[in-house]
């Protein structure tokens, strides 16, 4: 049985027991809540997020034709499409890029090229990660939007540190690469004299590579502030227009809440951060559990679990089925012609 099978199966098998859980007591008033939604701002809700979708779809372009390849815009965004699926059904979301260095190499683009663009978008993507959890942990810190429980402010925190950390690993080696490669070694030669690594060698030439592959790939990408620039704005409006969907649903499902735009971008920035995290295809149950942790603040009873629902339904059950499908027909296709 692969990968893909188990972790369809895991995912589905983790889907139901969150989904029981969550509707068990109040089932028929959220589903009627969801039949009587009003379906131009679930419209506005998809609308969002296929700008998302199109938008993260353009630093792949733009990078790709630094490498000197031009290859047609639409391919991109079914890249993007097929990786919601390879991210829904792996943890931590591991198995959408080397599906995109895969899909990349097939249009005859190197190995090496395709490892380098796919880590460019990489870099952006967590810098604007990044930029939005400071930017809704200021706000919040002096605004003071919401109240919710230790343990899950602590897991918010976690993730915020944990995402930061990331990010500054990858400006270290764009600036002091030695000094990186110094520190992963030390934490090698560690972990072996602890017996928790076994093939020393081994690990320190791929740690190192790594690091060269992070490196090399800064130096084209500050050449091209241009294009650095033009990728970040359209990575930072795509979050905007991502994280803005669960209020277009509020109004989708008639809820009377006092919330606004910033306010629900801010919760949005939160719960990724809480749910970055966890080893679980699509961080099933952590989601839930932080956005309904954080947007009860404002939605009340059963209605937070319809908000939950549909923009799950949304972000990430449709997308990664949809993403399913369109890998699958791809590859039937490529198939019956050879």
């Amino acid at each position: 049985m692969n990968k893909k099978i188990i972790g369809s199966i895991i995912l589905v098998i983790l889907t139901i027991v969150v989904f029981y859980f969550l509707v068990k007591d109040n089932y028929q008033e959220i589903f009627n809540s969801i039949i009587n939604s009003n379906i131009y701002f679930l419209l506005l809700g998809f609308l969002l997020y296929i700008a998302y979708t199109i938008l993260q779809a353009v630093p792949f372009y733009l990078f790709t034709k630094t490498h000197q390849h031009n290859i047609n815009f639409s391919f991109f965004i079914y890249l993007i499409v097929a990786t919601n699926f390879f991210n829904g059904i792996t943890p931590l979301a591991t198995g959408g890029q080397p599906l995109q260095v895969y899909e990349l190499h097939k249009k005859k683009i190197s190995t090496l090229d395709s490892t380098n663009i796919v880590i460019e978008n990489f870099i952006i993507f967590q810098f604007s990660i990044v930029l939005f959890g400071i930017i809704a942990l200021f706000i919040n810190t002096f605004f003071d939007l919401f109240v919710v429980s230790k343990v899950l402010l602590n897991l918010t925190i976690i993730g915020f540190i944990l995402n930061v950390i990331l990010l500054l690993f990858i400006l270290l080696v764009a600036f002091k690469k030695d000094f990186v490669e110094g520190i992963i070694i030390f934490i090698i030669n560690l972990l072996y004299k602890l017996k928790l690594v076994k093939n020393k060698t081994k690990q320190e030439e791929k740690w190192k590579k790594t690091c060269t592959e992070f490196y090399d790939n800064f130096q084209i990408l500050f050449k091209k502030k241009g294009i650095l620039l033009i990728s970040t704005i359209a990575l930072t409006v795509g979050l905007l227009a991502y994280y803005s969907i669960p209020l277009t649903i509020i109004h989708a499902l008639g809820i009377t809440a006092n919330i606004n735009l910033i306010t629900t971008i801010v919760i949005s920035s939160y719960v990724f951060l809480a749910s970055s995290y966890l080893p679980i295809p699509g961080s099933t149950g952590g989601v839930e559990y932080a956005f309904i942790g954080y947007f009860s603040n404002y939605v009340f009873n059963y209605k937070v679990y319809s908000l939950l629902l549909v923009w799950r339904f949304i972000t990430y059950y449709l997308p990664m089925i949809i993403g399913g499908i369109v890998f699958n027909i791809k590859s039937i296709k490529k198939s019956s012609k050879n």
